[in-house]
């Protein structure tokens, strides 16, 4: 049954007929009636990780599809690098699993500390006596290289990302969605119709307020605070070191490059001060109150941000 989703979903079967007044009905595009209404398998609404996945594998299927992001570029800034053993597995299957491997540090463990004292080791390389995980490590790759890898992969099966593409209304038709969509970068509107809509458009989905799906969830009491540093020390490149303490947590994750790694705290909100903005000076703080470390941080950090966690999900999916 055609429709509007929230999920990674779609099948392969072709267009379904229109029915005539569906096929005639006219859309305005600056001004000038251009015909009858273009169609696509699948609109795919956000180019994040979730959006460019889905696409990709919709054209490696042969299902049409476009995908609109309302953005005008892919963001500066990678709040998330993580990538899991499973997701490799994935990786393989769309072709791209021995670029991402290239240009990724690989994880080999996970470290838990109270101080100076490891509480907790665990050897990825454990699933290894699984013989059916073909990847029994996970990998550190920035989101915006990630994404990247995605776009190419997405351009060479014959799609593109189409920035500054906004989804406005959508309805539900017979067999079909109806979208409309604005276009800031030249004035110009749109509409189309697709045998099915999906959003991938994140925390503030325009398709699921549109649906009416509840968000259900929390939001953390607090900012995560991150930036990307060179640190020279003697802990593993190979793993990630993560700290508590009564200071609060400390996160380091390896990244790609010689003594590159992503620290990560949390900030718990107190009502007497507004959380500290994330710098150098703060950073060096972290790892010696929370991990009793004493490295500088060599030269300024990159990708400095102060952000709020949600864990929300909607509570169904089409």
């Amino acid at each position: 049954m055609p429709g509007c989703s929230n999920a990674n979903s779609a099948d392969s079967h072709h267009l379904l007929a229109i029915p005539h007044d569906i096929e005639k009905k006219k859309r305005r595009n600056d001004g000038f009636d251009t015909g009858y209404l273009p169609t696509t398998d699948v609109l795919v609404v956000g180019a994040g990780p979730t959006g460019l996945t889905l696409a990709c594998e919709l054209m490696r299927r042969g299902i049409r599809c476009r995908i609109i992001e309302q953005s005008d570029a892919p963001m500066p800034l990678a709040r998330t690098l993580g990538i899991q053993s499973r997701t490799l597995e994935v990786f393989e299957r769309m072709g791209i699993v021995a670029q991402v491997l290239r240009q990724a540090a690989r994880v080999d463990g996970n470290n838990f500390y109270a101080g100076t004292k490891r509480l907790v080791h665990m050897d990825f390389g454990l699933l290894a006596k699984d013989h059916s995980i073909p990847y029994p490590y996970g990998a550190s790759l920035p989101q915006t290289t990630t994404e990247r890898i995605f776009t190419e992969l997405l351009q060479a099966s014959g799609a593109d990302i189409e920035w500054s593409s906004e989804l406005v209304d959508f309805w539900q038709e017979d067999d079909a969605v109806v979208a409309l969509l604005k276009h800031p970068h030249d004035g110009s509107d749109e509409t189309i119709r697709a045998r099915f809509l999906v959003g991938c458009d994140g925390a503030h989905s325009i398709v699921r307020k549109t649906l009416g799906f509840p968000f259900e969830g929390t939001t953390y009491e607090g900012e995560t605070l991150h930036a990307d540093v060179e640190l020279d020390w003697k802990k593993s490149h190979h793993e990630i070191h993560r700290w508590w303490s009564g200071f609060g947590q400390l996160d380091t994750v390896p990244m790609p490059g010689e003594q590159r790694w992503r620290l990560a705290a949390f900030v718990p909100a107190a009502s007497s001060q507004e959380v500290p903005r994330a710098s150098r000076e703060l950073f060096q703080r972290f790892l010696h109150e929370r991990a009793r470390e004493n490295t500088a941080i060599a030269r300024n950090p990159t990708s400095l941000a102060n952000f709020t966690i949600n864990r929300r999900a909607v509570t169904q999916m089409r």
